[in-house]
């Protein structure tokens, strides 16, 4: 379990992302491993065809994983995405998208972390599969 003042500042750190601001992305719950995010499917992330862009939910599951990461390393730590695959699984024309995030595997370098997305009445709409590079694995003195 993560201590409520990590998860305030990464709460605060998140806040402060131009990206996930302007995506509308929000925090619902964190805990060590682990990311609960949501979005509204906004005119402004919609494709021509009136759903949910790819990207938006590729976003959205890329931030999910990188926070539930986020709350397994250490402040000095840096993490980036090396590998990404997601399937989706249905179209989203309307209301919150739910991106539950966990870690399977966190080594020294790499860690590796699932996600599903859920529309707001819990079906199953994208699944995917990550892998992150974990760098400044030694404290500075």
């Amino acid at each position: 379990m993560i201590s409520k003042h990590r998860e305030q500042v990464m709460r605060e750190i998140f806040e402060t992302s131009p990206f996930s601001r302007y995506l509308g992305m929000t925090i619902e719950s964190l805990d060590e491993g682990y990311a609960r995010i949501y979005m509204s499917c906004r005119q402004e992330l919609k494709q021509i065809q009136g759903i949910i862009h790819g990207g938006a939910l590729a976003s959205l599951a890329d931030t999910a994983v990188g926070l539930a990461l986020a709350t397994m390393i250490e402040t000095y730590q840096r993490i980036n995405t090396i590998e990404m695959k997601i399937n989706f699984l249905a179209s989203i024309r309307e209301g919150q998208v739910v991106a539950e995030a966990r870690i399977l595997r966190k080594g020294k370098a790499v860690a590796v972390g699932d996600v599903s997305i859920f529309d707001e009445h819990g079906k199953m709409v994208a699944k995917s599969l990550m892998s992150y590079s974990i760098r400044g694995t030694k404290q500075l003195p």
